[in-house]
C-alpha cells in the first residue's frame, strides 16, 4: 500500500470555480479575491488583510510594512521552515535564533532576553504543526523589550489560543495557502493586521506603490505582490470545505492516537494550555527516528523529518551559532517524525502506517530473542556441509570466505573456528550487524560489515555463502541478476557459492502454515505467533512474527515481517547461467547429495565460477 506525504484535497468543484473565473475574463486579482478576503477576515477576526503570492513574501511584506530595515535584528525560533528566517534576510535585517521548548517545539523565551540588543526591533513567534505558541508569554516579552510582533501563522489557519485566532495577537500575522496547508490555492499568502498605518503600507508595497490599479502615478516605492482570481477561486471552494477538512484531520489524528498509544518508545506532541489544534502533521518522537523513516520508505510510506535547525543551515553559517544554544531544536530534528494527515488519507492507510510503526518498534523483540527463537537450527551441520562441498568440488579448505546476510552471526561463529580462514560477514540490517559484532568481538579472523554485496570491492573469495533464504529477500529480476553478478565478480576462478532458498513452485502449492511456539528465556515467557500472508499475483509470501513477552504482570508486544519473493528453480537456473555460473549441485539440506524435486519446499544450490 502506498501512502504519500501529501495529496491535495481538490476535486471537481475547484476545477469548475477556476473555469468560471476564466470565462468571466477577469483572471487577475478582482471580485473573487475580494470575496475570499472578506471570508478570511471574518474567520480570523481581523480588521485588515491583503493577499501575497506566497507565505514567504507575506512575512517579507509584513516586516517591511512594520518598518523593519537593513541592519535591524529579528528574533526567530531555530525550529521552523527556513522561509521564516530568509524573509528577514530579504529585508536586509539579521535573524537572531532562539531555541524552542521540547513539549511542542514552539518558541522558548526563558533565556531569550540575552539575545536582545539595541538592533533588535521585532520577535517572530512561529506557530508550528497546526497549533499555537504561548502568546501571553510572547506579548509580555515583547512589551518588556519594546519589540514589534510578527506572527508566522502559515500552518495555523482556524487555530486559536484562548479563543483568539492565531495571527491576531501581534502587529502582523502571516498565513500560507501552499499545497500542504489546511486550505490551499496552490501558492499564496495572506497578511492580517489591526493597525491602519501598517495596512496602508501593505497596500502601497504590494501594488506597485499605489493604492488603486489603473493609475500610472506611483506615490511610493512598491512592487507586484498580488494574487489572482484564478487562485482565489480555488481558495473560496477550499474555504467552503474548511469544516470538513478540519473534522477529517481531527478524525485521522484520533485514529493515529488510538493505534499508536502504548507503543514503547513513542512520544507525542503536547499543546499549550488554552491552545487548540488543527493538525498540520501527525508528529511523533522516538530514539531511532531516522531509521524508522527509512523503514517506512521501504514500505512505500512517505514520512517527513522535523525541521532542520536553522542555526545549522549552511545558508546561515555566517551567523556562527553554537549547537549548545539549541538543544531542543536539535533534539526535535534527531527524534521527530512527521506522518501524513491530509484529508483524503483513508482509515486503511492510517492503520497501515501505524502497523508499520508497530512493526519497526517491535523489531527490538525480534532482535533480542532471535537466537532463542531459532535455537533449534543446526548451524554447525550447515557449515560442515559447506566445507564438504568445498572439498568435493576441488577447493579444499577455503582460505577466504564471504558470508552474505550474516544475521546475528551464528554461521559466522561456526566458520570462525577454522583458524586458517579469513571471513568477511555482511548484512544490510544495522541492528543484526551490531549483535554479530558483539558476539564475535574476540574473533581476529572475522570482519563484520554493514553492507550489501554490491558494495564490496577489493576482495576475492574462495567461498561465498548466503544461507537462511537471503536470496528470497531480493524482489526484482534485475536486482537478482545484479546480486548474482556481484557474487560472481568477487569469487576466485574455481570458487563456489552456496545458498539455500524457498522453492516458489512448492510454496504456491503448499503455502507456509501458521504456528505458535512458546519458550522460556531467563525469567520471561516468549510467545511467537507465526502467520503467513501469500500474494500469488505479486509472487510474495510474508512471514509475520507476532511476539508476546511476559514477565510477571508486564507484557511487551512486537511484530516483525519478512517478505519472501517466490522465485522458482527455473528462474534461478536461468539467471545463474546468464551470469556465468556452473550449477554443480541442486539439492536439499535434508539430502545434500540427492537431486531436489519440485515438491521440495526448501532447496539448496552450489554453483561454481569456471576456472
Amino acid at each position: 500500500m502506498k501512502v504519500p506525504q501529501l495529496s491535495p484535497f481538490i476535486g471537481a468543484e475547484e476545477y469548475e470555480a477556476i473555469k468560471s473565473v476564466v470565462e468571466t475574463g477577469w483572471i487577475t486579482e478582482g471580485p473573487i479575491s475580494k470575496e475570499f478576503s472578506e471570508k478570511l477576515l471574518k474567520l480570523i477576526d481581523s480588521k485588515y488583510g491583503v493577499f501575497t503570492p506566497n507565505g514567504t513574501l507575506a512575512i517579507y511584506l509584513g516586516l517591511k510594512a512594520m518598518g523593519i530595515r537593513p541592519g535591524d535584528e529579528v528574533i526567530v525560533p531555530d525550529f521552523t521552515f527556513i522561509a521564516s528566517a530568509t524573509a528577514v534576510e530579504m529585508i536586509g535585517a539579521t535573524p537572531v535564533f532562539v531555541d524552542v521548548n521540547r513539549r511542542n517545539f514552539q518558541i522558548d523565551l526563558s533565556s531569550a532576553g540575552r539575545l536582545v540588543s539595541k538592533k533588535t526591533k521585532a520577535i517572530m513567534p512561529v506557530h508550528v504543526y497546526g497549533t499555537v505558541c504561548d502568546m501571553e508569554e510572547v506579548l509580555k516579552f515583547a512589551k518588556k523589550y519594546k519589540l514589534m510582533v510578527i506572527e508566522d501563522a502559515a500552518e495555523a489557519i482556524a487555530v486559536h489560543y484562548k479563543e483568539k485566532h492565531a495571527g491576531t495577537f501581534g502587529d502582523v500575522g502571516c498565513f500560507s495557502f501552499f499545497a500542504d496547508k489546511t486550505i490551499t490555492t496552490g501558492e499564496g499568502g495572506f497578511i492580517v493586521t489591526d493597525n491602519e498605518e501598517i495596512y496602508e503600507n501593505l497596500m502601497y508595497l504590494r501594488n506597485q506603490g499605489r493604492v488603486d490599479r489603473g493609475s500610472f502615478i506611483h506615490p511610493r516605492m512598491g512592487y507586484n505582490f498580488r494574487m489572482t482570481d484564478i487562485q482565489n477561486a480555488m481558495g473560496l471552494v477550499q474555504f467552503g470545505k474548511l469544516d470538513e477538512i478540519i473534522n477529517r484531520k481531527k478524525h485521522i489524528h484520533e485514529l493515529y492516537m488510538k493505534n499508536l498509544k502504548g507503543i514503547k518508545g513513542l512520544q507525542f506532541f503536547g499543546l499549550e494550555k488554552g491552545a487548540d489544534w488543527v493538525p498540520f502533521r501527525m508528529v511523533v518522537l522516538c530514539n531511532n527516528a531516522h531509521e524508522l523513516m527509512a523503514f517506512m520508505k521501504s514500505r512505500e510510506i512517505e514520512p517527513r523529518t522535523f525541521f532542520y535547525p536553522l542555526h545549522r543551515q549552511p545558508a546561515f553559517s555566517y551567523l556562527k551559532n553554537n549547537d549548545s544554544d539549541f538543544p531542543n531544536a536539535i533534539y526535535g530534528y534527531e527524534h521527530g517524525v512527521c506522518l501524513p494527515i491530509f484529508p483524503s488519507l483513508t482509515d486503511a492507510q492510517v492503520e497501515y502506517v501505524c502497523a508499520t510503526i508497530k512493526e519497526f518498534q517491535g523489531r527490538d523483540i525480534f532482535y533480542k530473542y532471535y537466537d532463542s527463537i531459532f535455537q533449534n537450527k543446526d548451524y554447525r551441520a550447515e557449515t560442515d556441509l559447506l566445507y564438504r562441498f568445498s572439498n568435493q568440488f576441488g577447493l579444499g579448505l577455503p582460505r577466504k570466505i564471504l558470508e552474505i546476510g550474516c544475521g546475528t552471526g551464528n554461521h559466522t561463529l561456526e566458520l570462525s573456528k577454522s583458524k586458517n580462514t579469513d571471513i568477511i560477514a555482511i548484512d544490510i540490517d544495522s541492528k543484526m550487524v551490531e549483535i554479530a559484532k558483539k558476539k564475535l568481538a574476540r574473533k581476529r579472523n572475522v570482519k563484520i560489515l554493514k553492507s550489501a554485496v554490491e558494495e564490496i570491492s577489493g576482495y576475492k573469495f574462495d567461498l561465498v555463502l548466503a544461507m537462511f533464504n537471503v536470496v528470497n529477500y531480493i524482489s526484482g529480476s534485475k536486482e537478482l541478476e545484479s546480486f548474482f553478478g556481484s557474487v560472481y565478480s568477487l569469487l576466485e576462478p574455481g570458487g563456489i557459492f552456496v545458498f539455500d532458498c524457498w522453492n516458489g513452485v512448492a510454496v504456491v502449492k503448499d503455502p507456509p502454515k501458521s504456528k505458535v511456539t512458546k519458550l522460556k528465556v531467563d525469567d520471561k515467557m516468549v510467545k511467537t505467533i507465526l502467520k503467513t500472508e501469500t500474494d500469488y499475483i505479486k509472487g510474495v509470501s510474508t512471514l509475520v512474527y507476532d511476539f508476546e513477552v511476559e514477565k510477571k504482570n508486564a507484557r511487551e508486544l512486537g511484530t516483525y515481517r519478512l517478505d519472501h519473493t517466490l522465485w522458482t528453480p527455473r528462474e534461478f537456473f536461468s539467471v545463474l547461467k546468464k551470469v556465468g555460473f556452473e550449477v554443480v549441485r541442486f539439492s536439499t539440506l535434508r539430502d545434500p547429495d540427492g537431486q531436489a524435486k519440485d515438491t521440495d519446499w526448501k532447496v539448496m544450490f552450489c554453483v561454481r565460477k569456471p576456472k
